[in-house]
């Protein structure tokens, strides 16, 4: 992934963090919000030592820059963990100290987190820590967990698009939150090669 100048290092940090807050400004506190999603298959020419071979959720509310995380690169067992604890996914290259949750369910979003809507009853939120809920093992709803994030300046994912970087699919909650992810960006850069959206 290119990353303007202008955004690069703190710069990024600092708007990566802008436009988080612009979100999480807009909701209360237990809220939920729609949110536009998107998956992005890394096509086979981008060689950038995260991206490549990367599947990417994509959400964008309002007039926010969009937001992602990798929903295929999980994360090593840190030493010392235990064996039932969850699995953590490189979420993206932005404040790898927060953490990005996707989940699905029924009933509205968790206690007292700001959260995204994404479709009927898929959820999307950053937070400094892991809700309790989502760390349970088993989960009570089916969940992914990401360390850190990926953001885009206005304009910049869809030029990375039309420069060819990516291929684009719709949103699809059981292909971002399925566990088996070895085959998952092959797979899916077959089906987005055969159609468009």
């Amino acid at each position: 992934m290119t990353i303007p100048l202008a955004l690069t290092g703190r710069s990024l940090w600092r708007f990566a963090t802008f436009a988080l807050l612009a979100v999480c400004c807009s909701l209360t506190a237990s809220a939920q919000v729609g949110a536009e999603a998107l998956l992005l298959v890394a096509r086979p020419q981008l060689e950038d030592g995260l991206f490549a071979k990367s599947v990417v959720l994509v959400t964008r509310h309002g007039r926010s820059p969009p937001l992602g995380v990798i929903v295929n690169r999980p994360l090593p067992k840190e030493q010392g963990s235990e064996r039932t604890a969850p699995t953590i996914y490189l979420g993206g290259p932005v404040a790898t100290q927060r953490f990005a949750y996707l989940y699905r369910t029924k009933r509205p979003g968790l206690s007292g987190q700001m959260v995204l809507r994404l479709g009927e009853d898929a959820f999307f939120g950053i937070s400094a820590a892991i809700p309790a809920e989502l760390q349970k093992e088993p989960p009570p709803v089916p969940r992914k967990l990401f360390r850190g994030f990926a953001s885009w300046g206005h304009g910049q994912l869809e030029q990375e698009i039309a420069r060819g970087d990516w291929l684009v699919l719709p949103f699809d909650a059981d292909i971002a939150l399925r566990e088996r992810v070895d085959t998952m960006w092959q797979e899916l850069l077959s089906l987005a090669s055969s159609r468009s959206i």
